[in-house]
């Protein structure tokens, strides 16, 4: 970005991505994204956008799979449900768990399957959630190996905004129980598998892993590739990368999902962050 002289102006306006064009019509200058919230530099032919972030949440969600299907029952008195699932296996007076959202998939009463808030537990048989329904019910809950998408931390990759050879990186942590079966992190674009890491976890741990997706000299061709993880990770593709043909030039949603292989298991992401590496120019 070049540097202004003193009898230059600095041209300074605002509006979304999906309205770029209204922007540089006014010629060279710097311009700011409401949705994006960061700044770019129009030179008169390229827009110059930095590096940004996303989505950067810290809030924890926790998906775990319950003692064997409907086993495991609630009971709920206002918004604050308890549930009882003896030999839950997941974390105790934990504080990264603590306070998270946590998925449960209900199998009778009045509750409905979805994200709960405040997951807060102190033993090995109940722990609590709250519920944005004020009600009195009682019921099951079901076990779930089935995938689950984390739809809080998906978030829209604005179209144009990796040209054809932008990159975006997520950075996540997660904390798993202490049973050696696979537990599966699908990472996605546009609907379309772009990493899978499987983690075996031999003790309770807390690991870290990253990807990169990038465009190739093409805004729909995409490889996805690790850029390193915490041991006890390993990885479910037969090949370091993972290919993908999704058009960037239009909005895609990146979304992550997790599935448990059995029943008192859990895993629970901590942090998100989705950096996107515009090319330099666009």
């Amino acid at each position: 970005m070049p540097i202004l002289k003193n009898s230059q102006k600095l041209i300074l306006r605002k509006d979304t991505w999906a309205n770029r064009a209204n922007l540089i019509a006014y010629g060279e200058g710097l311009y700011y994204f409401t949705d994006l919230q960061t700044y770019a530099y129009y030179d008169g032919s390229q827009l110059h956008v930095p590096v940004f972030p996303l989505k950067n949440d810290g809030t924890g969600y926790l998906v775990p799979s319950l003692t064997a299907a409907n086993a495991a029952t609630y009971s709920q008195t206002g918004t604050t449900i308890t549930v009882a699932a003896t030999g839950h296996g997941l974390p105790q007076n934990n504080a990264l768990a603590n306070g998270s959202q946590v998925y449960l998939v209900i199998g009778s009463g009045l509750a409905t399957s979805g994200w709960y808030t405040n997951f807060q537990c102190s033993n090995a048989n109940t722990f609590t959630c709250t519920s944005t329904t004020s009600q009195t019910t009682t019921g099951t809950i079901n076990t779930n190996t089935s995938e689950t998408t984390i739809t809080p931390l998906s978030v829209t990759l604005p179209g144009g905004i990796l040209g054809i050879k932008g990159n975006y990186r997520s950075f996540i942590k997660l904390m798993m129980d202490t049973g050696a079966y696979p537990k599966t992190l699908k990472y996605y674009l546009g609907g379309t598998i772009v990493h899978q890491p499987v983690a075996f976890a031999s003790g309770q741990i807390t690991a870290e892993h990253q990807i990169m997706v990038s465009n190739c000299e093409d805004a729909a061709k995409q490889i996805g590739a690790a850029g390193g993880a915490s041991a006890g990770l390993t990885y479910a593709q037969t090949s370091a990368f993972a290919s993908a043909s999704v058009d960037t030039t239009a909005d895609q949603t990146i979304s992550i999902s997790c599935q448990l292989s059995t029943v008192n298991t859990y895993m629970l992401v901590k942090k998100l962050i989705i950096e996107v590496m515009p090319p330099r120019s666009i």
